[in-house]
Order: structure tokens, then sequence, then C-alpha cells
């Protein structure tokens, strides 16, 4: 018997979905190989590994561009302001969403649901995590008098990943 899973998504930080998939298959072929004695040939791939992977690449890609370029203290708080911005609207939009999702999903749907709104609460608070230490950051910066483009990197640094 062949058998072909699709596997995870790796571009992002690993989660309990990942570790589904491996069980889940895992058992089932377990059962098919040990009670049914079937001879089984098993592949899973790694789905959607292009787009997701070229998209992130391009991301940092970007970054490091304007983080090279960026001279203007006044124009970096701006644009880490704008973008802090956007980013929590769209995971606070992404959690209003799952839950109203959750209000009317099957009984079945209801963990897998929980697991999605909680992600999106985590990346939610990194955001803001990120944006309190780029505050505290400029605030340590105007006390002692730092300026130039070290300071500007090191804001940089603090909001990249978020």
């Amino acid at each position: 018997v062949n058998v072909y899973v699709c596997g995870p998504t790796v571009y992002d930080s690993a989660h309990l979905g990942h570790a589904r998939a491996y069980l889940t298959f895992d058992i089932i072929l377990r059962i098919l190989s040990d009670y049914f004695g079937y001879d089984l040939f098993y592949v899973m791939n790694i789905t959607d590994v292009d787009d997701k992977i070229i998209l992130r690449a391009r991301q940092n890609y970007l970054f490091d561009e304007y983080a090279q370029a960026a001279k203007d203290m006044s124009k970096v708080i701006a644009d880490i302001q704008e973008a802090v911005e956007t980013v929590k609207a769209k995971h606070q939009k992404k959690i209003h969403a799952l839950e109203n999702d959750l209000k009317s999903a099957a009984k079945k749907d209801v963990d897998e649901l929980k697991e999605l709104v909680s992600n999106e609460q985590i990346k939610y608070a990194n955001v803001e995590a990120a944006e309190k230490s780029a505050l505290r950051f400029l605030e340590e910066a105007k006390k002692t008098k730092k300026e130039g483009s070290d300071v500007i990197q090191e804001l940089l640094r603090l909001v990249r990943s978020e």
C-alpha cells in the first residue's frame, strides 16, 4: 500500500498541529502494518515551503535594505509606529474572526479553533512586547543622549522579529 501524506508547513514556529500530523498517521500506519499486515510505502511531504519561505526571505531582504538606509530617527520611529499598528490590527482582526468562528463551530472543531485563537493572541502579545522594548530603549537613549545610526540599528533589531 502506498501512502502519501501532506506534512507540516515549516516556514514559522513549530506548533501542536505539526505533532498531530506525525502522530495521527503514525498510529494509522502502525495499525495497517502491525494489525492488518500490509506492506506500506509511506511518504510525507513538507507543504507550502516555497511561497512562504520566499515571502519571508523577501521580507528579511527588504528589512535589511531599510535598516542600512535608515538615517532619520524621527522617520524610523514613525515607520515603526505605523508598522506596529498595522500588525496589531491584523492580529486583532484574525482573533475576532476566529472567536466568531468558535461561537458557531461544531464540537470537533472547538479545540483546533481555540488553539488558533491562542496562537494569534501570543503573536499579538509578542508585537506589544517588541513595541514596549522599543519604547524603553528610546527612553534610555534619550536619558543617555545616544544618537545616530547605532541607536537606529538597535531600535530596528528590537522590532525586527515582530
